[in-house]
């Protein structure tokens, strides 16, 4: 599990660091008339409440093992 773990923390950054390259070159062709200071500020280019940066993750183990049992017993 800790190489799965590992794995998405990787993609996670990547996808983050893809971002940040795309806004910095949005910003930049932009210019400071389009994009001023004050909305720079407020922008990043993570959405905080999806994505998980520190590879910890929780499972439902209940409602995974039921759903096992369930498929079990059609087979």
């Amino acid at each position: 599990m800790t190489a799965i773990s590992g794995a998405l923390t990787l993609l996670t950054k990547a996808v983050m660091a893809w971002n940040a390259e795309q806004m910095q070159r949005i910003v930049t062709e932009g210019g400071p008339a389009l994009y001023p200071d004050a909305h720079r500020a407020r922008i990043a280019p993570v959405a905080y409440k999806r994505i998980n940066t520190n590879g910890v993750m929780r499972f439902r183990i209940e409602e995974s093992h039921n759903l096992v049992r369930q498929r079990a017993r059609r087979a």
